[in-house]
């Protein structure tokens, strides 16, 4: 016997109806996973790779311990045309803040790495 579509839709549409109820525990349940997970993923800090600029900065201080600013501007001034001091100081304070540190007084000290590169 042949039954109308409607009345085996209903039958499939109950058979549904628990699994959708335990699905929906699941997910109630995986919220606040998610909600910490997105928490601990915002306080990661994902390291990006340094630019060009910032490569030959921190190769400039490593190669000379102790160096000033307008001595790295002169330094790497041939290859970056538009480079000024006050570039420099950002992308230090942006970007090289991890490996790179001053040391002494404002008139007489320098930038030195924290870290050996090579």
């Amino acid at each position: 016997q042949i039954k109308p579509v409607d009345q085996i839709n209903d039958q499939i549409n109950d058979q549904i109806k628990p699994v959708d109820q335990i699905n929906d525990q699941i997910n109630d349940q995986i919220k606040p996973v998610d909600q910490i997970n997105d928490q601990i993923n915002d306080q990661i800090e994902i390291d990006e790779p340094l630019s060009d600029l910032s490569q030959d900065i921190l190769f400039v201080i490593y190669t000379h311990p102790g160096i000033k600013v307008s001595r790295i501007v002169e330094l790497l001034l041939y290859k970056y045309s538009n480079l000024n001091s006050d570039k420099v100081r950002n992308h230090i304070k942006r970007h090289l803040y991890k490996y790179i540190e001053y040391r002494g007084s404002n008139k007489t000290g320098g930038y030195f790495t924290k870290i050996k590169i090579f």
